[in-house]
This record gives structure tokens, C-alpha cells and sequence, in this order.
């Protein structure tokens, strides 16, 4: 995997950050304000999810295709943290991820720590890129509650180190979210909660997805500006260019041109068709807390999933079960269309 050229040398002298400082307050000083905000800005673009919207196939695009960011003067980093179930592409992650101990237990402080390590090895970066990609689909979830400080901290850590923050994100109908959220939990989980009824996840579905689309970024917006936040929707007919990854290029101001391969394809598929319903029914048995029986028919109801998906086409919610559902969410989708 390459890495940003500048993770290629050993991460010191601190001091680069204080003269950076200096600089921007020389350069404050002699250029007026009205033509400051002229001057384009480094960017941090910011790649919050959500979860389920091609964020694995984003992120293994951007990582394959690391040296070709640098040449026109992006970074898409690899950091050396490291945490359970995260692959290293998830650049992001140090943001929010909070680090535990074998029994799952947080250490307090350690991720604050490794935010504040993290957030100077950024600064470093802009001393030698103009912009800096970063990605993580659980920012949008775990700046719910445990992180939702993140905000004021990344726009405060943007006015010391002379950049601005630039949110993407990819957000799909809440009825489609829902449902593959679910199919999420049962293909994945390792514990009664994989068990559970399509119908009772959909009642009751978890609070940190936040459904509620607009009230998430109107609170983002609040911090950063509607303007530094980009919406995406998430459904092929309406990607840039055909693709995710030309729509992603799109948003971060690139097109996806030939020097840009496409390495590994769609990533994180689902299950279809009734497999989903066996490895549902299959978690309810106590064999499946078992990590590696688990995996075991996971991966081959993976391998069937698409017959499957021929043979015995479904659908987890009738028409009318959709309107319903989705009238709760109508003014606010409204809204984001109209504000963002």
C-alpha cells in the first residue's frame, strides 16, 4: 500500500507547525480581509459515510490509488493506528474510534491521545499537500454522542493550521438505509442481535444511524457552514459519471481519468435472495458465538448469495409499509435538498 511521501521519512520536528503559525500570521497581517477570502484555502476533505453507501469500494480505491492523489496534490494517508476490525484504508477512524481492551473495556485518555497525534501528523501534511482525504463511514454514527465535540475540534484545528473542512457525504432513502443496516447485523454479528426479526429491527432501529438526515447535518452545519458540507446521493442513476468512484473524484474536486485504476472492485457485498433469512435463523443458535463458525456460514451463504438473489426475489417492506415509513422523514429530506 503506498503511503503518503511524507510518512515515507520519520514523523518530527514539531517545530514546522509553530513556523507555520508564524506564517499565516505574517501573511494575515499584509493581505487584507477581502482579499483573504479570495485565496483558495488548503482542504481537508472529510468523508463521514454513512454506513452502506460504498464507503469499503471508496476507501480501497483511494488507498489503491494513492501515488496518482499525490501527483496532483492530494494525500490520502495511512496512519499507524491500529484498532479491531478496522483495515487500514479507513484513514479516518483515529477521529472517532475509541481504543479497548481485550474485555472491551475503554481506555480513557488513549484516544484522545491518539486524536492529538493524529491531528499533528494532518497539520504536517499541509505543509506539503494542498488537500488531505480522509475516511470513516462510523463518523457519522459515533458523533452522535461519544464524539460530538469533533466538529468545534476539527474547525478550531482548520484556523490554527491555515485549512478548511470540506464534509462528504453519501446518504441513501432511509428505507433502503434501514433495511441494509439490517442485513448488515445478521450477516456480521456474532450475537443474539443477528437474530432478530426484520420487523422488530425496523420498530426500533438504533439511534446513532440517525435517520433523521437533515437534523445530523443541520448540526454540522451549525459548526462548519452548510457550504462546507457535501450531500451525495447514494443510487447509481445518479453518480457522476456512472460510478461511485467518478463521483467521489467529483466531490473532491478530481475526475477520474486513466491514470486512476480501479483495483478491487465493489467490496462488502450483502446477502440476498433467502440467505439472509438462514443466517438470521442460523444466529439464534448458540454454535454461531462461535467467531470462526460464524464466518464459516457467512462465507458460504456469501458465495450463493446472487443465485440466491435470482431465485427467490424479496422485498422487506410492501409499498404501502414504504410510504409509511418514509412520510416520518419527507419534510426533512425536503429540506436538504432546498439548504444543501
Amino acid at each position: 500500500s503506498v503511503v503518503c511521501q511524507s510518512y515515507k521519512k520519520s514523523y518530527q520536528k514539531e517545530d514546522r507547525l509553530e513556523k507555520r503559525k508564524l506564517a499565516n500570521m505574517f501573511h494575515d497581517a499584509l493581505v487584507p480581509f477581502a482579499e483573504r477570502r479570495t485565496i483558495k484555502m488548503k482542504t481537508l476533505y472529510l468523508h463521514i459515510g454513512t454506513q452502506k453507501t460504498g464507503t469499503t469500494s471508496i476507501q480501497s480505491f483511494c488507498g489503491d490509488n494513492a501515488a496518482v492523489f499525490e501527483k496532483k496534490g492530494y494525500c490520502y494517508p495511512i496512519f499507524p493506528y491500529k484498532y479491531p476490525r478496522v483495515v487500514k484504508e479507513r484513514n479516518g477512524h483515529f477521529l472517532v474510534g475509541a481504543v479497548k481492551d481485550e474485555k472491551g473495556q475503554i481506555f480513557e485518555g488513549e484516544d484522545k491521545k491518539i486524536f492529538e497525534d493524529g491531528m499533528k501528523r494532518v497539520a504536517d501534511l499541509f505543509l506539503q499537500y494542498d488537500n488531505v482525504v480522509l475516511s470513516d463511514e462510523h463518523i457519522w454514527r459515533n458523533t452522535f454522542e461519544r464524539r460530538k465535540s469533533l466538529w468545534e475540534e476539527l474547525k478550531k484545528h482548520g484556523e490554527e493550521n491555515g485549512y478548511r473542512v470540506q464534509i462528504i457525504v453519501y446518504l441513501r432513502r432511509q428505507d433502503q438505509y434501514a433495511i441494509s443496516l439490517w442485513n448488515q447485523t445478521v450477516k456480521t454479528s456474532v450475537t443474539k442481535a443477528g437474530a432478530k426479526r426484520f420487523d422488530e429491527y425496523i420498530e426500533n432501529v438504533p439511534k446513532v444511524y440517525q435517520l433523521d438526515y437533515y437534523k445530523k447535518l443541520e448540526s454540522i452545519a451549525k459548526v462548519l457552514g452548510k457550504d462546507a458540507i457535501t450531500v451525495r446521493r447514494y443510487e447509481r442513476d445518479h453518480f457522476y459519471g456512472g460510478s461511485i468512484y467518478a463521483d467521489f473524484l467529483h466531490a473532491i474536486n478530481l475526475e477520474l481519468t486513466d491514470d486512476f485504476k480501479i483495483v478491487r472492485g465493489d467490496r462488502n457485498f450483502g446477502l440476498q435472495g433467502n440467505t439472509h433469512e438462514i443466517k438470521r435463523v442460523l444466529n439464534s443458535l448458540p454454535e454461531m458465538l462461535d467467531a470462526d463458525v460464524n464466518h464459516f456460514f457467512r462465507q458460504t451463504l456469501l458465495s450463493i448469495s446472487q443465485t440466491s438473489a435470482k431465485e427467490y426475489q424479496t422485498s422487506m417492506l410492501s409499498a404501502e409499509e414504504t410510504e409509511e415509513f418514509m412520510q416520518k422523514y419527507e419534510e426533512g429530506n425536503q429540506a436538504i435538498v432546498r439548504v444543501f
